[in-house]
């Protein structure tokens, strides 16, 4: 059986919060004859990201020396609600679109150092094999149209801890900067996805036609080891009970 992009992030988002299904709240199902209760949310606020990585490159075989690689990405957006009401999801999710507004990336990568022939190796290589030339490579970054399309692109909400996990439900994400990029593919709340103040207990607890309105921010740290930075979101979010 395949699983659709969002079923993917979503399990992926599982995974990286150490949940299992046994440990994810549950709504209580309604009664047989009951048509289910219909939830709409609103989502208003920005998200930026800000991650670097440095890496030493070691030098060829009969060279000495130094030399190192430091990407940088950054990217950011507007976030505004759009109209939709629907049923709680898969592992007590609530389910909702947004728009990424403004979108703005970037990515750089940055080579330094040099090397030089191993005076003390008995057989020392050509001069050629320990040449090295600083670069700067500028990577080409592109937001795809279901996050930033008029509609809204598909996010989510899933329990965790007595509180709501914010996450885009896609599996793709919501950038792609090429097959070198190695920072920027599963930001703006992709991979590192921020808990936000929404409580479960008061979701549950809403009547139909109330709301709760919950609002902060956020830095989540990097997923990927010997990077620096974060992803930073500022929210407010609204879930009301339309049914």
């Amino acid at each position: 059986m395949s699983l659709d992009p969002a079923q993917v992030q979503t399990m992926r988002i599982l995974r990286g919060t150490a949940l299992a299904v046994i440990g994810v709240t549950v709504f209580a199902p309604a009664a047989f004859a009951a048509k289910p209760k219909l939830y709409s949310v609103s989502l208003t606020g920005s998200v930026k990201s800000d991650l670097t990585s440095t890496r030493d490159l070691p030098p060829p075989g009969g060279c000495v020396g130094s030399a190192s690689e430091t990407q940088h990405f950054t990217a950011s957006g507007s976030l505004s609600p759009r109209a939709g009401a629907a049923p709680v999801a898969s592992y007590s999710r609530l389910i909702f679109k947004a728009r990424l507004g403004s979108p703005a990336a970037s990515y750089t990568v940055d080579t330094s150092g040099g090397y030089s022939v191993d005076p003390s190796d008995p057989f020392p290589p050509d001069p050629s094999v320990c040449s090295f030339t600083p670069e700067h490579k500028t990577l080409t970054c592109k937001f795809l149209s279901a996050a930033t399309r008029r509609s809204g692109g598909e996010y989510a909400l899933l329990p965790n801890r007595g509180k709501y996990q914010l996450y885009y439900n896609r599996a793709e994400g919501a950038i792609d900067c090429g097959d070198d990029d190695e920072l920027g593919a599963r930001t703006l709340l992709g991979t590192e996805s921020p808990a936000t103040k929404l409580r479960v207990k008061a979701v549950k607890r809403l009547g139909r036609g109330k709301h709760v309105t919950v609002s902060g921010s956020v830095h989540t740290l990097p997923f990927i080891d010997n990077v620096t930075g974060g992803e930073t979101l500022d929210y407010k979010l609204t879930v009301k009970r339309v049914r």
